[in-house]
């Protein structure tokens, strides 16, 4: 069993943020990781996702994933089969027993779950992808298949936080071209640097599109250092860059 994080808003049964460490696990024991970035540890990582879907109560053979390109496409999943590492970084589904993962390091998951019309969706929504529509567009996914957006209920993982999440003015612009309201995400730390808020930028993107129920796990993939990976500090501390913490919903 893999420890992990869940919101009270998701059914338990359903959601799970895993760490990158066995339960009882001690601080020396080797961190898990769910990429296949090196070729030489693929068996690793596979057992990695499949001890994290049975300790969902998921069949590891049921769960889809994605090849992840921060972008704001988002899939329709009917059958595993097929769907596995296509591009895009959103899934929805209604076929019970399929679970969705996603693949993180500093970007946030993104988990949704209609308990009326019985649909699941997931997205991995880096600042580029939230910028695009990535939530947006699995919400409207979802209602395709019969969701409301009153009855869905979105669970934000463990991501960056706003005290780490360094940029520059370049990046702000981007953020705020053609709506100023997004400034109130960013906090100023310097002449040429500024903080951003990159769960609150997902809630307010979740808000405006007509959905109340959400609920976010508030860690910050950075400084959990014991828990999970983050991209942004591998590259400060000139570790291996490409580790990723898996999310999972299943229905």
């Amino acid at each position: 069993m893999i420890k992990d994080y869940r919101t009270n808003l998701i059914p338990r049964e359903h959601h799970a943020f895993f760490t990158n460490k066995k339960v009882d696990c001690d601080q020396s024991c080797t961190k898990l990781d769910f990429s296949f970035f090196k070729k030489g540890e693929i068996q690793n990582s596979m057992s990695n996702r499949n001890l994290a879907a049975k300790s969902l109560g998921c069949d590891p053979k049921q769960v889809c994933f994605l090849n992840q390109i921060h972008s704001s496409k988002v899939l329709v999943v009917d059958s595993t089969l097929g769907q596995l590492k296509k591009p895009a970084d959103g899934m929805v589904t209604n076929v019970k027993g399929v679970g969705l993962a996603i693949l993180t390091a500093d970007c946030a998951p993104v988990l949704f779950f209609d308990p009326i019309a019985k649909i699941i969706g997931a997205a991995h929504a880096g600042w580029r992808g939230a910028v695009d529509g990535i939530v947006e567009n699995t919400v409207d996914k979802m209602l395709t298949l019969g969701a409301t957006k009153p009855n869905i209920l979105v669970a934000i993982g463990p991501c960056i936080s706003q005290i780490n999440y360094e940029v520059g003015e370049d990046f702000k612009k981007k953020i705020i071209f053609n709506n100023n309201r997004n400034n109130k995400y960013f906090f100023r730390k310097s002449t040429e640097k500024l903080l951003f808020n990159l769960c609150g930028f997902i809630i307010g993107k979740l808000k405006n599109h007509g959905i109340s129920n959400i609920s976010a796990v508030r860690m910050c993939t950075y400084d959990e250092k014991n828990d999970f990976h983050s991209y942004r500090r591998a590259i400060h501390k000139c570790y291996d860059t490409h580790q990723r913490n898996m999310s999972l919903i299943k229905l």
